[in-house]
């Protein structure tokens, strides 16, 4: 927990919705170190309104830096190095956790596949300026387990690269009742 500065940021968060709301913090409390099951830092009431907050380095989706560190897409990345044109990107969409479980083999031929896929479906793509267009989809099957799409995109002036984004679950889908009742309260900073 140390790493993040979760008590840091928090604190300098809490001192702007202060001045904000210019009235100080009241009953704070800190719902994970109380043993709540709610993934929240804290808890406070400033000038009559409950703030409820998380600081961002807690995982997004879970076992997201597990992922990362796992860096199981890097074959991808490094094999498109260099090879999608100058101010193009292509973004590959992946569940979240698709391959965390899977044997090194096992996802080594899902890199293979997915390689030669996006080498095929790349640059066949329309190139989207502003928003993203049909993308090209891969569906389940017994070599890639899991549905992806691709989708190819203009940066103006950056080197061309694959970037993959890992999609989590829908929040509405996971049980965190404690997190649902604090929302309704929650009010975010402008």
């Amino acid at each position: 927990m140390n790493r993040f500065n979760e008590g840091k940021a928090c604190d300098a968060v809490i001192r702007h919705l202060e001045a904000r709301e210019g009235s100080a913090r009241q009953n704070l409390q800190w719902p994970e170190r109380q043993g709540d099951t709610a993934p929240i830092e804290l808890t406070c009431f400033i000038g009559g309104r409950l703030f409820a907050l998380e600081h961002t380095g807690i995982e997004p989706f879970e076992r997201q830096i597990e992922l990362e560190a796992k860096a199981h897409f890097q074959p991808l990345r490094t094999m498109f190095s260099g090879k999608i044109p100058r101010g193009e990107c292509y973004k590959l969409h992946v569940p979240a956790g698709a391959t965390l479980d899977l044997k090194n083999a096992q996802i080594s031929r899902i890199m293979s596949a997915l390689g030669a896929w996006i080498s095929t479906e790349g640059p066949s793509l329309d190139l989207a300026f502003s928003q993203y267009l049909t993308p090209a989809v891969r569906q389940a099957d017994a070599i890639v387990p899991f549905k992806v799409t691709l989708y190819r995109c203009a940066f103006s002036g950056v080197p061309g690269q694959l970037s993959v984004v890992h999609l989590a679950d829908s929040m509405s889908t996971r049980k965190r009742p404690s997190v649902m009742r604090l929302m309704r309260y929650t009010f975010f900073f402008r």
